[in-house]
């Protein structure tokens, strides 16, 4: 079922999906805005060539956009760039990563804590090993641009893949053991399974996704009471050297 395009329900959707990078508790989130942006013959965000994990390969012919799917992309965009700006005081971004037939891919993420958790220089090896180019400089630098291109790469891996790239829990944060096993195992063989399957540390974990559930009632019980984006939208605390997250 289609959501309205309309400020509340983006909001609402920004405060399930996202309560726990609206309090600081992870440093990314996405969910998909369920909506007619694509046409089903592949998608229309063709990006060139793109990359599967480990080789490369081109995207499927983008299928034309009806006048419809182009009024829903330029509103649905519109209503994220003010959200965007009612979370700025909390250094939260958010972007669509990709528009596919079951609707547009949204990314919430605070822009420093992401940076530190790709950084990891095992992550960063994993990545280059999959076909993802980023200048090492600017990841030395802590550079937004490095990011930035970074999540490009995912979103075109998005566009050209039927499924969900299983590098996105790298770019969500996710222990880089738990992202290495899924990826090697298949998702399978893991340990337990919350908001990711686990293959290491499953206490850490469990205690993660009990912090993760918190967030969201918070979330929801502030949300109802007739709070904002804004209003949840916490400003980053400051993290010692090596925290975990």
């Amino acid at each position: 079922m289609e959501r309205p395009l309309t400020s509340d329900a983006l909001e609402d959707a920004i405060a399930y999906h996202c309560a726990a990078v609206l309090l600081d508790a992870r440093p990314a989130s996405m969910f998909t805005f369920v909506g007619d942006f694509a046409s089903s013959r592949g998608t229309a965000q063709a990006q060139g060539p793109c990359m599967s994990w480990g080789r490369s390969n081109g995207c499927a012919d983008a299928a034309p956009l009806t006048d419809g799917q182009r009024s829903r992309r330029r509103r649905l965009t519109q209503l994220l760039d003010a959200c965007e700006k009612n979370l700025s005081h909390a250094g939260i971004r958010a972007r669509i990563l990709s528009w596919r037939p079951c609707g547009a891919i949204v990314f919430v993420y605070r822009p420093d804590r992401l940076a530190r958790s790709m950084a990891d220089p095992r992550v960063s090896r994993a990545l280059a090993l999959g076909g993802y180019r980023a200048s090492q400089a600017g990841r030395a630098a802590g550079d937004a641009a490095w990011l930035d291109a970074l999540l490009e790469q995912l979103g075109a891996r998005f566009s050209c893949e039927t499924g969900v790239p299983h590098e996105i829990g790298f770019f969500l944060g996710y222990p880089y053991e738990d992202v290495a096993g899924f990826i090697a195992h298949r998702g399978r063989n893991f340990i337990c399974f919350g908001c990711w399957k686990v293959y290491a540390n499953p206490r850490q974990a469990l205690r993660s996704f009990s912090r993760f559930k918190r967030c969201a009632r918070r979330a929801a019980r502030l949300r109802s009471a007739g709070a904002t984006l804004a209003d949840l939208a916490r400003p980053a605390t400051p993290r010692p050297a090596g925290a975990r997250r």
